[in-house]
């Protein structure tokens, strides 16, 4: 599905939704105690540990099916329904495991395709998952992978451009994936390395261009969040 059907997605959700991720983000003002001994936190260890060990990328996928997106889609449905229902532990750790399994895949595999697919099913499951599922850090997996996996200059603008849209946070980490980006672009030797001369094309050239202009943007919107 691609990035423009997502442009402002958090201005036409329920705003009940956008409070309850609001309530469940992590700041500084947390007690780290509370933290490592609530039930969420000891499901998101336990689940993260078992995916570490998984070995075949398929058991993996089915095992992400099984202990991530079906309890969410199955909360998500039962919420609706009543709203008393008792929460399942991974509505709160939702994003924190999408993300270590995007990891994984794409160290421990080298399975950047599976890593765009987690990323485009988190969409495709509505906007609760969207906005509950699509935090910084997964999109900065994203972005790597766009880069690791196929150098995709168009793709990577347009993520950067989605994030802004949404108002997901473009962190420090992004701005680090986006400078290895602009100086492997710089590099002669890493150029010369691509099977084609895909990059120094015009659009290319103009992409690029943005690219630069993008990280402006970030490091001043860093700056202020360091003030």
């Amino acid at each position: 599905m691609h990035f423009s059907t997502y442009i402002h997605l958090s201005n036409i959700i329920n705003s009940s939704v956008s409070n309850l991720y609001q309530n469940r983000s992590f700041s500084k003002d947390i007690n780290q105690n509370d933290v490592k001994d609530s039930e969420w936190y000891s499901y998101y260890k336990k689940t993260e540990e078992i995916m570490s060990n998984i070995e075949i990328d398929m058991e993996l996928h089915e095992f992400i099916e099984k202990s991530i997106f079906e309890p969410f889609k199955k909360q998500l449905l039962e919420s609706k329904i009543n709203k008393g229902v008792q929460e399942h532990p991974v509505f709160q750790s939702y994003s924190l495991l999408l993300r270590k399994a995007m990891e994984i895949f794409r160290l421990e595999f080298r399975d950047y395709v599976s890593v765009i697919t987690i990323f485009e099913r988190i969409k495709s499951y509505g906007p609760e998952s969207f906005v509950m599922g699509c935090s910084s850090d997964v999109y900065n997996e994203v972005l790597t992978a766009r880069w690791e996996g196929w150098y995709d200059l168009f793709e990577i603008e347009n993520l950067l451009k989605e994030m802004k849209m949404n108002c997901i946070i473009r962190t420090k980490k992004t701005l680090e994936i986006l400078e290895k980006i602009i100086q492997d672009l710089q590099n002669i030797h890493f150029q010369k390395q691509l099977a084609n001369d895909v990059f120094l094309s015009n659009n290319n050239g103009t992409c690029l261009e943005r690219l630069n202009i993008i990280y402006k943007e970030i490091s001043e919107e860093v700056s202020k969040e360091n003030i």
